[in-house]
């Protein structure tokens, strides 16, 4: 189900979701965890799942249409919705 298009459309509108919060990336990785598995992350999850954004984030503004394919629709910054829709789509899979 990893390549599901409903998997994937689901980690596209939470990625959208996440980049679109005006707090920081704790508050975001809260609000990831909250909608997918109904709970707060424990520290070393919200740790792992930072670096992990942290590592996604250049690597999709050096590839700006490969950011826009990951990420789907959307207005904004397309890296960082690249980014948040992968940390999206590792908690669901």
């Amino acid at each position: 189900l990893l390549n599901d298009t409903v998997f994937v459309e689901a980690a596209q509108a939470l990625g959208r979701a996440a980049a679109a919060l005006s707090a920081g990336d704790d508050a975001r990785i809260d609000e990831l965890f909250l909608r997918v598995l109904s709970r707060r992350p424990r520290a070393e999850e919200r740790s792992e799942l930072r670096r992990f954004v942290a590592a996604q984030r250049p690597r999709y503004a050096a590839a700006p249409q490969d950011a826009r394919t990951v990420a789907g629709g959307g207005d904004k910054d397309a890296p960082e919705r690249a980014a948040w829709t992968l940390a999206a789509r590792a908690l669901l899979n």
